[in-house]
């Protein structure tokens, strides 16, 4: 059985819309329609649909209105303490599907819910990378012996490979700052 979304807030404004069919005018009271419907998860595609609009349109009354702006702030708050809700609810919910709500709140909340990773170099420093004069000649003779290859017979200036699939079983070695000793891959 499919699971319904819970329907959102009716609104003064849709019905008036309806009654008179004049395009979306900002109003004042908008911003609170706007954090009711967040207070039930709502997206902002939510928010826009509930109001007939576009994006754009939410985003240019944003820039224009500085209290629309605040109730869009707080609305994205309400949203994301209703979706985290949601999810401690799961935690003791005998069917929950942890992982789709983790894939949403990332995409939802992009900025609290994605991991990140810094890589750093020594001392924190910016990474130091190097690459050996030689080693950019041989990967350049490797990628010109690749792309004039013909599978019936190499061509000249490619390189030999004990494989069926061209570019397997090449070896290229490249300056490791780490080490004296340079590196392969196959």
């Amino acid at each position: 059985m499919p699971i319904k979304a819970p329907p959102l807030p009716d609104s003064k404004h849709m019905k008036e819309r309806k009654r008179s069919g004049r395009p979306t005018k900002y109003k004042p009271e908008f911003c609170e329609e706007v954090t009711e419907l967040a207070k039930t998860g709502a997206s902002m595609a939510e928010i826009c649909s509930h109001f007939d609009i576009c994006r754009q349109t939410i985003d240019n009354w944003a820039a224009t209105y500085p209290e629309f702006l605040e109730a869009l702030t707080r609305a994205k708050l309400h949203a994301q303490a209703w979706w985290e809700a949601i999810g401690r609810q799961g935690l003791v919910a005998n069917k929950f599907n942890g992982k789709i709500w983790e894939v949403s709140m990332r995409a939802r909340f992009r900025n609290d819910y994605t991991e990140r990773k810094e890589l750093t170099g020594k001392d924190g420093g910016p990474i130091q990378t190097k690459i050996d004069d030689g080693a950019l000649d041989d990967a350049e003779q490797l990628l010109a012996g690749l792309s004039q290859r013909n599978d019936a017979t190499p061509q000249a200036g490619s390189v030999e490979s004990d494989t069926e699939r061209p570019g397997e079983g090449e070896t290229l070695q490249l300056a490791n700052d780490s080490a004296d000793k340079p590196t392969t891959s196959e």
